[in-house]
């Protein structure tokens, strides 16, 4: 005689008399599901974790941007400072101060005398270029640089006053300047222009 293992067990064996050993049928295996309760745990859950990770998720997406909008304005003005000592002639960088814009142009000069202005000139050159900033990015003057005063830089207003110029010169100095560019979070971005080699120094600054 052979016994016979309850077949509602998930692994029970049935001996049979010519020795072969087979499953029972897969049709009288039990199988549970979910219930509603545990449905209604994972999605929320799910739902948590959705609404912690969106913020994070938002505001990673607004430090490149921003990143981007400063790695935009040190090109330009690294650029600027390129082209003043290919072509030998001085070039200005002005921007609006709390605004989106920022404009490179040649030097005017009368009988080889340079000619101060308080904005920038209309007349255009192969070598002036213009930036414009992303909507909710502003350039504005750092506390240390002679535009601003000593004012702090998340307190400009946005008056689309031309602020400037930094001079880059043919033998590769320019003007000491420092800038910030600054997002609608008030996160900042400082870049600062070397006196003696004009170069751009990019960094991130405190509110």
């Amino acid at each position: 005689m052979w016994e016979v293992p309850d077949p509602e067990s998930r692994f029970s064996l049935i001996m049979l008399q010519n020795g072969q050993i087979v499953r029972p049928c897969s049709s009288r295996i039990r199988r549970r599901g979910f219930s509603l309760v545990e449905l209604m745990l994972v999605l929320t859950i799910l739902l948590v974790m959705t609404a912690v990770a969106l913020p994070a998720l938002a505001r990673r997406g607004q430090q490149q941007a921003l990143q981007s909008a400063a790695a935009s304005v040190r090109d330009r003005l690294m650029t600027a400072r390129l082209t003043a000592l290919r072509e030998g002639v001085p070039l200005l960088v002005w921007y609006r101060d709390g605004g989106r814009d920022l404009r490179v142009q040649v030097e005017e000069t009368t009988s080889q005398r340079s000619v101060r202005s308080e904005r920038p000139s209309t007349r255009g050159s192969v070598m002036e270029s213009t930036l414009r900033l992303p909507d909710g990015i502003r350039i504005a003057s750092a506390p240390t640089s002679p535009a601003n005063g000593g004012t702090p830089a998340a307190s400009v207003k946005r008056n689309d006053s031309w602020s400037g110029p930094i001079r880059f010169a043919p033998d590769g100095t320019a003007t000491e300047w420092s800038l910030l560019v600054i997002d609608t979070q008030n996160s900042m971005m400082r870049l600062s222009v070397q006196r003696q080699t004009g170069t751009t120094l990019l960094e991130w600054a405190r509110p």
